[in-house]
């Protein structure tokens, strides 16, 4: 069952090497001190009397207001806000956190309420629906050592017109259910391990990510080695994917508890630098295996590494990576690359402009012996190639051009533009997911996929609540329309909102 591992043993030791700095002891002195001289002190009678000086009261420092405490995963939420004596702000949910049990024991507890509804004509798929997510969590602490962490989730659909995707639903599971030990603490860092059912989320989530568009969300089995040092933060992970849609089988519902794939492992080592002049740089490792021949065994390793920086109002970003092993008997090489510029206007409404181009290798000829489609893993591909899914990181150029804009402290507008182009004809156009979906292995249909406008509104309610409404077209290519299926009128209308507790 365990395969790899040992290789968690060989990276928790490479933490310890690379992120600890054991102090020395200073010599005890070796010379007693002086005595020090005697002084007499005056009498009662003779002292002077000294008037006491006057005494302030220090004036009430103010609180610093809280920001958002909900993180991409919400094991990583930090509601310290609570702990400063001076706070005095109260929100929804706020009195189940930070509580103290006993001496040693503080106690979180929190979630997320979602309704979403859909309307989507999409590649001849047409449904009008509603999708229902809860997310409960506990956090408990013991000291500053040890930690127990478990979220459950509730996902459902209703009013479906066509049945219901894997990522739809998942009925009263767990997220995450983990045990968090530290196992090192020295003044460079700390180290600490991790055990159970865990969701992963790393850099821009082009990778790796929980995917929080889909009504359930990804999550993993594992052990995962952490180094929080001064400079870098360090994980080494090795995990299984836990499949979506386990409890779709036979058009059933069913209520047992998500297994993990035993026929899959994913492994991982990602450093984060923290403290330089550029905003943010990720390098990491990544490896993803199948050992079950239905459909296909593979092996693909990744060396990838992202950039991110901001001079005055200049913003730019770049991520790219080698992707190389084997797919069933073909040799596997491959890689993505994205780059883009931003600008922040000094305008009306903030406006913030971006220009990106992304890539991602494909199969230019599919019986030679090479397998030369990317593999994007577990991506957020939703935030990144078209809201209407129809895209995914793979056999894929994106030109793209995005705007946002704050017409009010508590509106965000956005305007997506995207313009898609298979990398090689012959090989398939891959979904969000990435499934294969259209193909034309004679190369005629060309590479041109076509342009996708998407449009979104979010509307802040309160710091909890928020309102998010968005509409995203689709203008067809010729490979579109000259592929198996055709396509029709491409329009995708979503409202949805969201509450955290």
């Amino acid at each position: 069952m365990f395969r790899n591992a040992s290789m968690i043993g060989g990276l928790v030791s490479a933490l310890l090497l690379a992120g600890t700095a054991f102090s020395q002891e200073e010599p005890a002195a070796t010379d007693a001190a002086p005595p020090l001289p005697t002084v007499e002190m005056p009498t009662a009678d003779e002292a002077t009397p000294v008037e006491a000086a006057p005494v302030y009261a220090a004036p009430r420092r103010a609180a610093q207001a809280p920001g958002n405490p909900y993180k991409g995963v919400f094991y990583d939420n930090d509601f310290s806000y609570l702990e400063d004596p001076y706070n005095d702000d109260s929100r929804l949910g706020d009195s189940l956190k930070r509580r103290s049990v006993g001496d040693c024991v503080t106690v979180d507890v929190g979630g997320e309420y979602r309704l979403r509804h859909q309307n989507e004509h999409i590649l001849n798929r047409t449904n009008d629906f509603l999708l229902h997510r809860t997310r409960v969590y506990a956090n408990v602490e013991y000291g500053s050592w040890l930690r127990f962490y478990g979220e459950g989730i509730d996902a459902v659909t209703d009013f479906d017109d066509v049945t219901p995707r894997a990522i739809e639903e998942n009925r009263f599971d767990a997220l995450n259910l983990f045990g968090d030990l530290r196992i090192l603490d020295r003044p460079g860092g700390q180290l600490w391990l991790r055990g159970g059912r865990q969701e992963l989320l790393y850099g821009a989530e082009r990778l790796v990510s929980p995917l929080d568009w889909s009504n359930t969300r990804r999550t993993f089995d594992g052990l995962k080695a952490s180094w929080k040092g001064c400079n870098w933060d360090v994980d080494a992970w090795w995990t299984r994917p836990v499949p979506f849609g386990q409890h779709l089988a036979g058009g059933v519902t069913d209520h047992n508890f998500d297994r993990s794939d035993e026929s899959q492992e994913f492994i991982g080592l990602w450093m984060s630098r923290k403290t330089c002049k550029i905003r943010k740089l990720d390098l990491y490792f990544l490896r993803l295996a199948e050992y079950d021949a239905n459909p296909t065994m593979f092996d693909e390793s990744l060396f990838g590494a992202r950039w991110e920086g901001q001079w005055c109002n200049l913003l730019l970003e770049a991520e790219g990576g080698y992707q190389f092993g084997n797919f069933g008997a073909d040799d596997h090489r491959a890689g993505f690359f994205t780059m883009g510029v931003g600008r922040k206007l000094d305008l009306p409404w903030k406006p913030v402009v971006w220009a990106y181009y992304d890539w991602a290798s494909g199969d230019a000829d599919p019986s030679d012996g090479r397998h030369e489609t990317f593999n994007q893993l577990f991506p957020l591909g939703h935030k990144y190639f078209g809201f209407m899914d129809i895209v995914g990181r793979q056999n894929i150029e994106d030109f793209n051009f995005r705007v946002t804009a704050a017409p009010h402290k508590k509106v965000r507008l956005m305007l997506w533009w995207h313009i898609f182009h298979l990398d090689e004809a012959r090989d398939a156009l891959y979904s969000a997911g990435g499934t294969a979906i259209r193909q034309d292995v004679t190369g005629a249909a060309g590479t041109d996929v076509g342009q996708e406008l998407d449009l979104t509104a979010k509307f802040l309610l309160t710091p909890r609540a928020d309102l998010l409404f968005g509409y995203s077209h689709l203008y067809s290519g010729a490979f579109l329309a000259n592929t198996a299926g055709g396509v029709a009128g491409e329009d995708f209308y979503y409202g949805q909102c969201t509450v955290r507790f």
